[in-house]
């Protein structure tokens, strides 16, 4: 798979985190803790996915 594969894979559970803590601030959490919180979430199992990916190659 190439690198617009894992470049794509990895924006998308970046944004998808943005977007539960985006939900979350609307509902649980003070406004921008919520989206920093998922971003940086999703960013982290973005890598995560990412580095096991490039490890089976």
């Amino acid at each position: 798979m190439g690198g617009l594969y894992h470049g794509l894979q990895f924006a998308v559970t970046a944004v998808a985190g943005l977007a539960v803590g985006y939900w979350l601030d609307g509902r649980v959490l003070p406004s921008p803790l919520g989206m920093l919180g998922g971003f940086f979430a999703g960013a982290a199992v973005g890598m995560y996915i990412l580095a096991r990916e490039l490890k089976k190659k």
